[in-house]
C-alpha cells in the first residue's frame, strides 16, 4: 500500500498532487499497481483507471472540481463507473455511480493519500474538522455472483452544496456513514 503526506494550497492543487500520487508513487509502480489517467483536464477533471491486485481489473473512478464562491464552497464531485467512454461527460461514463461529493475549501490543506491497484483513500484537513474519501473496490461479504462489481464510491454527503463547516447528519465519511455518503 502506498502512502503520502503534505499540504495541498487548494482543493485544485489536492486534486493534482492525488492525480500525480496514484500514476507516478514509486510504491504504486513497483508493485505495478499504478493508476491510468483515462482524462484529465488539466485542472478539475479526472477519470482513473485502476488494474486491481491481479492487474487484470478495470476499475473506473472520477472526480470533478467545482466551486461556488458566493456560497464558500470547493467540493468534488467522486463517481465510480463501469467503464469509460472518452466522448461522453463526466455525468455520463457509463453505469455511473450515484452523486457523491467530498466538502473542500480554497485554502491551504494538510492531507493524507493511501492508495493500492484497486482502491484510494483521501483524507484532508480543513480547519478542525477532516474530511474524507474512499474510491475504488472493497472486500464485500457476498459472493462474486451476488455482487459482481463491489466498487464503494464515498465522500463527506450527497448534496453538491454542502459546505466544509455542515455539522448535520448528513455530512459524514465511510468511518461513520450518515445519509447519502
Amino acid at each position: 500500500m502506498a502512502f503520502e503526506t503534505g499540504t495541498a494550497t487548494d482543493y485544485l492543487d489536492l486534486l493534482d498532487k492525488l492525480r500525480l500520487f496514484l500514476t507516478t508513487d514509486t510504491d504504486l509502480v513497483t508493485a505495478g499497481e499504478e493508476w491510468t489517467t483515462e482524462r484529465w483536464t488539466g485542472g478539475n477533471e479526472l477519470i482513473l483507471r485502476g488494474q486491481g491486485l491481479t492487474g487484470t481489473e478495470e476499475i473506473y473512478i472520477g472526480i470533478k472540481a467545482f466551486e461556488n464562491i458566493p456560497s464558500d464552497y470547493f467540493n468534488w464531485h467522486l463517481m465510480g463507473s463501469v467503464g469509460y467512454i472518452s466522448g461522453d461527460t463526466f455525468e455520463d461514463q457509463p453505469g455511473k455511480s450515484p452523486n457523491t461529493y467530498v466538502s473542500l475549501w480554497d485554502d491551504a490543506t494538510p492531507y493524507w493519500f493511501y492508495a493500492n491497484g484497486q482502491r484510494v483513500i483521501m483524507v484532508a484537513k480543513i480547519s478542525t474538522t477532516y474530511q474524507c474519501m474512499y474510491l475504488g473496490k472493497f472486500l464485500p461479504y457476498a459472493t462474486p455472483s451476488q455482487y459482481p462489481y463491489p466498487v464503494l464510491i464515498s465522500g463527506t454527503g450527497n448534496s453538491s452544496s454542502r459546505r466544509w463547516s455542515d455539522t448535520s447528519f448528513n455530512h459524514a465519511g465511510f468511518s461513520r456513514p450518515g445519509s447519502g455518503t
